[in-house]
């Protein structure tokens, strides 16, 4: 037996473990003292045991001691020293070192707290701040702790905490330090009594994704074991646009139901989204309203159409041009013709790779739409295909691709020629990685891109055409400050210089979350029409239950249905404004039948861009004719034998869509009472 290694392993324990080891060594010397002392008293001098055992615990206690040198005199000295040295010295040096360690151990995030109905946060990232700010504020979470764990430093996250939010917010928040994949470390969460979960994991990990679907599926097993029943919402953060596309599609796998409401997270997609649909960012004197892509809307007379030019095919920059594809669908596209058609352009110096990547992630819109791409790098430029050569396929949206640096004269040309098309509403989102390129890139670029709808030279800030106005969109990373005061100065009324008042900022990591994104009424309405309409004989329903009854059965569905009810209900704002209404006046509209079926037309142009981005591919024209189990199809091979032209659809087929649209009204009355 190694005593010296048990010793060791006996002080490196908890303080009790400590504080009995130290007692035990107190007792033996003790009374080893006193069995010397029995064995050499004197009748001259008798010291009772509980006197030693006083002057033992406190060498100031008064004895009568005896007078001259004796054997009783030196056995008193030896027991007054020992007690000295080891209990006055030894143990109560180990409950104030103990004390120390346990103020340092908090400091540091090693303590554990078993809570009740608090939040979960696993990982650290620049997106946290936010998240905290948007549960602080939700009247539901406002008396729950907030359990942080982290593996970075807590003193570094607290320091970052403090300079994104007030200190008031930080008393709900409990940091605590400890490696992500211990499973040890997540039961001492208490994830099967908390609230909600957010697996947020750190950005600068190479493999991120992987590390956030580890956490989670170690969560999942935890929670079987346990036996947990109550569902929790928990929503997990993907870096990688690849990974987060696939998850659209496909749930991890099929126990986590039972314990998970799972909600996918993307920063980028959810920028991307907030920068279409949300139109706004910030509060009060530091908010920035965001035009639309659209302008005030593209009727179906419009003559007009989408042109957005993303300078940088990044993860940003790709799922911005995703979300426009999704949201871009306008009632005048002549899928006969090919007119009107949404562009999406990329500038990138490495367009001839990155296109390549984007092409292979969607191979069932490329097999339909030709591949546009030119390359501008030098002097022998290759420009993209004839226009009649774009006809050959009946989708609305054009991705374009462009190799070229923005400061070369051939990129540079390209741009002033687009700003020419007088149809064209264009906007300009510069993308790149790093926020003073990109702000520089900004303030460089062609003139005619700050001056177009402004042509009255007497006056050349006076805006003749508002819908000629270039916005342009510039990715910030942690504040968008700089861009603002640029933007503010020239915007205001007594601005000698407007040059710079349609630039703004976005992409920033603060104020980037919503808490509330997957708890789309409008989406969850739509659900639930579509599972009635199927339900009951392809009827509607007269009315839409409760938001809690519409949760009920949003939590049954699968995730890519989720997520095509999530896009349509995105959608709305722009159907509405090419209808000429809005929320509140489309309430006590009545649609004309001509209205309704150019919005199932439009409609319609939408659910396929859907379906291609999320991985389907259309049903050859070969095998349309023949007798194909259309539903095995689509469940194993991602093959849809809709996605066609609105009108090779089917009167049943069409019906759904020109049902929805009819419902609309009532939809959003019913859902604002």
């Amino acid at each position: 037996m190694n005593i010296k290694y048990l010793i060791n392993k006996w002080l490196e324990s908890g303080l009790w473990w400590q504080f009995l080891f130290f007692t035990i060594i107190n007792l033996v010397v003790f009374l080893i003292c006193i069995g010397i002392y029995l064995c050499l008293k004197t009748s001259e001098y008798e010291l009772g045991i509980w006197e030693a055992l006083r002057l033992f615990l406190d060498s100031n206690s008064i004895i009568d001691e005896p007078k001259g040198y004796s054997w009783n005199n030196l056995l008193l000295l030896i027991t007054e020293t020992l007690g000295t040295i080891l209990f006055s010295g030894l143990v109560v040096s180990i409950i104030t070192n103990h004390i120390i360690q346990r103020v340092d151990s908090i400091k540091d995030g090693h303590i554990h707290y078993k809570f009740r109905n608090h939040i979960v946060i696993i990982g650290y990232d620049t997106i946290v701040p936010s998240i905290i700010s948007e549960l602080i504020k939700d009247p539901k979470y406002t008396k729950s702790k907030i359990l942080l764990q982290a593996s970075s430093p807590v003193d570094e996250i607290r320091s970052h905490l403090l300079t994104k939010l007030p200190k008031k917010a930080l008393k709900q928040v409990v940091l605590v330090h400890a490696p992500r994949l211990s499973v040890e470390e997540l039961e001492l969460l208490y994830t099967a009594s908390c609230k909600e979960i957010f697996i947020v994991g750190e950005r600068n990990l190479d493999d991120h994704d992987a590390e956030n679907i580890f956490t989670f599926e170690t969560l999942v097993d935890i929670h079987e074991r346990k036996g947990v029943k109550v569902c929790k919402p928990l929503t997990i953060w993907f870096e990688n646009e690849a990974t987060y596309a696939a998850l659209q599609l496909n749930d991890i796998n099929s126990k986590w139901r039972e314990y998970f409401e799972f909600k996918p997270y993307n920063f980028y997609k959810r920028w991307a989204n907030r920068l279409l649909t949300n139109s706004d960012y910030g509060t009060g004197s530091k908010k920035i309203v965001y035009p639309e892509l659209d302008h005030d809307g593209i009727g179906k007379d419009s003559p007009r159409h989408v042109h957005l030019i993303i300078i940088g095919m990044n993860r940003m920059g790709i799922a911005l041009a995703k979300e426009a594809a999704h949201m871009m669908h306008f009632p005048n596209f002549d899928e006969s013709t090919g007119e009107n058609r949404t562009r999406i352009t990329f500038i990138d110096e490495k367009a001839d790779i990155e296109k390549n990547f984007f092409i292979g992630r969607y191979p069932g819109y490329f097999d339909i739409a030709p591949t546009l791409y030119a390359d501008m790098s030098s002097n022998q430029v290759l420009g993209f295909p004839r226009k009649e050569d774009t006809k050959k396929h009946f989708l609305d949206i054009q991705f374009e691709f462009i190799k070229g640096r923005i400061e070369s004269d051939n990129v540079r040309n390209w741009i002033r020629e687009q700003l020419k098309d007088d149809d064209a509403i264009t906007t300009i989102a510069i993308c790149l990685h790093n926020p003073s390129q990109s702000f520089g890139m900004a303030m460089y670029l062609p003139e005619e891109v700050y001056t177009r709808g402004r042509e009255d030279k007497n006056n050349p800030w006076e805006v003749k055409d508002s819908y000629k106005i270039v916005n342009i969109f510039v990715r910030q990373e942690k504040t968008g400050s700089l861009i603002k005061s640029f933007r503010d100065t020239a915007d205001s009324s007594d601005a000698k210089n407007k040059k710079y008042a349609n630039i703004y900022p976005f992409g920033m990591v603060d104020d980037s979350f919503s808490i509330n994104y997957y708890s789309n009424h409008l989406a969850m309405a739509f659900n639930y029409i579509y599972d009635f309409y199927f339900e009951y004989g392809k009827t509607l329903p007269a009315s839409i239950p409760s938001p809690d009854e519409l949760l009920k059965k949003w939590k049954l569905k699968p995730t890519s249905e989720k997520w095509s009810n999530l896009y349509l209900a995105d959608s709305v704002e722009f159907k509405l404004r090419s209808m000429g209404y809005d929320e509140t006046s489309i309430r006590n509209a009545t649609l004309t039948d001509e209205d309704i079926e150019r919005l199932a037309y439009t409609e319609h142009s939408r659910w396929n861009m859907e379906k291609l981005l999320m991985g389907y591919r259309p049903l050859s024209l070969e095998k349309q004719n023949k007798n194909f189990d259309t539903g095995k199809l689509k469940k194993t091979m991602f093959v849809h034998n809709l996605i066609k032209p609105y009108d090779d659809l089917k009167e049943e087929d069409k019906e759904l869509d020109r049902n929805i649209i009819r419902k609309l009204p009532d939809i959003l009355r019913m859902l604002n009472n």
